[in-house]
């Protein structure tokens, strides 16, 4: 074996540091893809919102640039949980007659709220969810204060699950897992030729949706959004 320059010896990694050294790589990746999942579940209503928010964009500009009453047509099935809720136009194609007559927008496609997350039509009722008071120090709350509104959370969750699962024969629910896979009826969020969420439909507009994230047993409630209506444009309304 040949020295370098300087005339000393080199000395290699033995396998025992080698292996020390992969096996510390191992933990960060495992770490890293830990956190990535829970970035990931933690988005994934968000982004549901995102694409609500545009779909309905879409709906109210179709209805006021050409004067027809349009809608937004929201489908649940846990056939499609790898997809989650579908979304897609329908505009009036008789205006003059009584009803919506409903056709397809040609050249708008259909878009999927993402894996295992749905839209509920309208929001349970949480009044009896007693909400925890803030912490003193918001900054840096005790142990009571985050373990209350981590209870919170958990008792959110299971009126939401609740909510989602049993409003078996009512539109816009996914109701229970004997019947889910079916699919239930659709609802609709529906605008006038105005832009305006309209009064005159069959099955009334929600006043708020509800964006859920379901678990692995298609039961549980991971993650959540509320998104209100403003009924003026449909646009969420934000509390500033």
């Amino acid at each position: 074996m040949g020295l370098p320059a300087d005339g000393r010896a080199t000395r290699g990694f033995t396998l025992t540091e080698l292996l020390a050294v992969l096996a510390i790589m191992l933990i960060v990746v495992a770490g890293s893809v830990s956190v990535w999942l829970a970035l990931a579940g933690a988005v994934a209503p968000g982004h549901a919102t995102a694409v609500v928010q545009a779909m309905l964009a879409g709906a109210r500009e179709y209805a006021v640039s050409n004067g027809k009453m349009t809608r937004v047509v929201f489908v649940n099935s846990l056939a499609n949980v790898e997809r989650g809720t579908t979304m897609y136009f329908e505009y009036d194609e008789s205006p003059g007659t009584a009803g919506f007559q409903p056709k397809r927008i040609p050249g708008r496609a259909s878009q999927d709220a993402g894996k295992q997350v749905f839209i509920l039509k309208d929001s349970p009722d949480l009044s009896s969810v007693p909400v925890p008071a803030v912490a003193a120090d918001a900054a840096n709350p005790n142990a009571s204060d985050v373990a209350a509104w981590q209870n919170y959370r958990e008792a959110v969750i299971k009126k939401l699950a609740s909510y989602a699962f049993t409003n078996v024969n009512a539109a816009g629910y996914l109701g229970a897992t004997s019947n889910f896979n079916t699919g239930q009826d659709k609802f609709y969020v529906t605008f006038d030729p105005v832009g305006t969420l309209s009064l005159d439909v069959a099955v009334a507009n929600p006043l708020s949706l509800t964006v859920i994230q379901i678990g692995g047993t298609g039961r549980r409630v991971s993650e959540y959004e509320f998104y209100l209506l403003n009924a003026n444009t449909g646009a969420q309304l934000v509390f500033e």
